[in-house]
């Protein structure tokens, strides 16, 4: 959340106060907007973030292994604990989510 990235800025609101107000400032004006094609700019930054955070991960990896001794270790391909079965909702509903955008895109410009 936003007080993890800013702490000097939320030193003393909670989580789900900065959550909550993200929301309400960030997302809900957005929502509102009366075309999908004024989102075109949100896309850019979205996409430019992501890119931002896999170089970030990326370097930051590469810096682990320079700083450790990496030791010989065995790599599993699945994990096959009963912890595995809390993601299916989580795939379920990204699933049926993006099933659901071409729908709603015809129906927003039917309007």
């Amino acid at each position: 959340s936003l007080a993890v990235l800013l702490p000097g800025l939320f030193r003393q609101a909670s989580a789900n106060v900065v959550t909550a107000v993200a929301g309400v400032f960030l997302v809900w004006p957005l929502c509102c907007l009366r075309s999908m094609s004024s989102l075109h700019h949100t896309s850019m930054i979205a996409f430019f973030l992501a890119l931002f955070l896999v170089s970030a991960v990326s370097i930051r990896a590469l810096e682990y292994l320079a700083e450790e001794e990496v030791e010989h270790c065995e790599w599993q391909l699945v994990n096959w604990s009963s912890d595995i079965f809390s993601a299916v909702p989580l795939f379920s509903f990204c699933f049926i989510c993006h099933l659901n955008v071409i729908p709603f895109y015809r129906e927003c410009l039917s309007e």
